[in-house]
């Protein structure tokens, strides 16, 4: 019986006497690469187990050479019904008797999902069913205390979705890994048997080899308390609304624009991510609402409207600027900027290695790994060639790299809000008050879809209501509010610290 797990990562070392069923996973991108790597090398460290029954299936599986009499014999067979044909496919009877139930649901959903043309065709696929079963399983000793364990790893074809269907069916411990989002899989499971698990954005595709090899195998031992205290935080921060600190540590985010008036501002903008309208997770992903929004003009009471810009400034997590080039290339030689180039693979994704050994990364290397991570995540997705569409100018590779040496030579005042995220909670604000008419760079630009896609509140604040950022970046990613003055040149009154109340200002105001 396949069952739900909350560690899919780990629940499957778990002996058959520790639970109730078998897993099945769906696990879609890499996250924090290293543990990527880790999770990989002990897979292969298990398949070269002896003790363990381990299926990897690293290539395509194997084809068959002659099946003609194979065909000649599923002719015979009631399709949809093998439970009334006594087929022996191991000697294990409740084995056998899982694999034939199996068959008799899985060939059905497969015929009616793949729309065979003719008769031949699904005599082949259920000929390579069959052929699958014979080779892979018929070793298998399924009256062992260990759950067998099926994993697949890379680009799939539809037919072989079949198969790992039915292995999950038949009681394997089953995981199919692709980092780079293919959606086939999915398609093909329309039943709803397996359980994504969305590690994060999606990623090129590596060997598993040589994934593996750059993991290490840490074996540990974990004591009572501990594993008494993972069982209590499962049962608090899942599904109840609840986080703990840091729990998506090694997650990401896919903000949520707000589409808000004045008042919807003013009334969320302390708010945590958690309490927003629409806020949700699924997996180690967070969608967090936030604001991307320019606010053109001042109220007719100039009063109002400072005391408005002041309750933005009161935020515990921001960054305040009064010029449109608060970050800049100026200090970054031409020859290091355009050298990012070669850290760029030939999908226009970044070359991680070779972008850690760059003199401009050195600075980025004094934050946490999966900081590190985080910010390479979200530049690939952001420069990826099918997703520029924020963008109101043409993505090059000088572009690119003009953002890459941007963010690696970024103050601390912005990294460190980065740094400092947990994603459920306070949300990092940028703040632009812009009393000109000066525009943005390209490179600033494609600094605010970053901070953007990030998570980022970010309010533009322009009093003349000029054009600026809506040059660059498209107007479906900016909600423009409109006040009704216009007022130029005017300089923006310094905001005054949040002065904490006494316990007795608490209770006498």
């Amino acid at each position: 019986m396949i069952i739900p797990s909350q560690a899919l990562l780990t629940d499957f070392l778990l002996p058959k006497a520790d639970r109730t069923g078998n897993y099945f996973g769906h696990i879609m991108g890499t996250g924090f690469i290293q543990d990527y790597r880790d999770f990989l090398a002990r897979l292969n460290q298990l398949s070269t187990d002896t003790t363990q029954q381990i299926l990897l299936f690293k290539t395509a599986l194997n084809k068959p050479n002659d099946i003609d009499v194979l065909i000649q014999e599923i002719k015979t067979l009631p399709i949809g019904n093998f439970t009334s044909s006594h087929l022996e496919f191991t000697r294990f009877d409740d084995f056998n008797t899982a694999i034939i139930q199996a068959l008799d649901m899985i060939i059905p959903h497969a015929i009616h999902t793949e729309h065979f043309p003719n008769d031949e065709l699904q005599n082949l696929f259920i000929a390579k069913l069959f052929y699958w079963i014979h080779t892979y399983l018929e070793p298998i000793d399924f009256s062992k205390s260990e759950v067998p364990k099926a994993i697949f790893y890379g680009p799939i074809k539809r037919q072989e979705c079949y198969f790992i269907l039915l292995l999950a069916l038949v009681g394997f411990d089953t995981f199919y890994l692709n980092p780079t989002h293919d959606v086939t899989f999915g398609l093909i499971d329309s039943l709803g048997l397996s359980q994504t698990l969305i590690l994060g954005e999606p990623a090129p595709f590596e060997d598993f080899d040589d994934l593996a090899h750059a993991g290490s195998v840490i074996d540990h031992i974990t004591t009572s308390a501990r594993h008494a205290t993972d069982q209590l935080e499962a049962f608090m921060y899942t599904d109840s609304g609840l986080f703990k600190p840091w729990q998506f540590a090694k997650g990401t985010t896919k903000p949520l624009l707000l589409d808000a008036v004045l008042e919807d501002l003013e009334t969320y903008w302390d708010e945590p991510s958690k309490l927003r309208p629409g806020f949700k997770t699924s997996g180690q992903v967070v969608y967090p609402p936030v604001f991307f929004t320019k606010i053109a003009g001042v109220h007719l009471d100039l009063e109002a409207y400072f005391t408005f810009v002041q309750k933005l400034c009161n935020s515990k997590h921001y960054v305040l600027y009064t010029q449109t080039h608060f970050a800049s290339l100026n200090k970054v030689s031409s020859r290091d900027i355009y050298s990012l180039i070669y850290c760029l693979n030939p999908d226009k994704t970044i070359n991680r290695e070779a972008l850690k050994a760059h003199v401009l990364y050195k600075h980025l290397l004094t934050f946490r790994s999966e900081v590190q991570t985080f910010i390479l995540d979200k530049l690939d997705a952001l420069l990826a060639p099918n997703t520029c569409e924020i963008f109101n100018f043409k993505i090059t590779d000088k572009e690119r790299s003009n953002l890459i040496a941007l963010t690696l030579t970024l103050e601390n005042q912005l990294l460190n809000l980065i740094d400092s995220y947990d994603f459920p909670q306070d949300i990092p604000k940028l703040i632009l008050y812009i009393n000109n008419r000066a525009t943005f760079t390209t490179e600033v630009s494609m600094l605010l879809a970053l901070l953007h896609t990030i998570g980022f509140d970010i309010i533009l604040l322009c009093p003349n209501a000029a054009n600026n950022i809506e040059l660059l970046l498209s107007d479906q990613y900016i909600k423009t509010l409109r006040l009704p003055e216009l007022a130029y040149d005017l300089q923006l009154r310094k905001p005054q610290p949040v002065k904490s109340k006494s316990f007795f200002n608490k209770f006498f105001r």
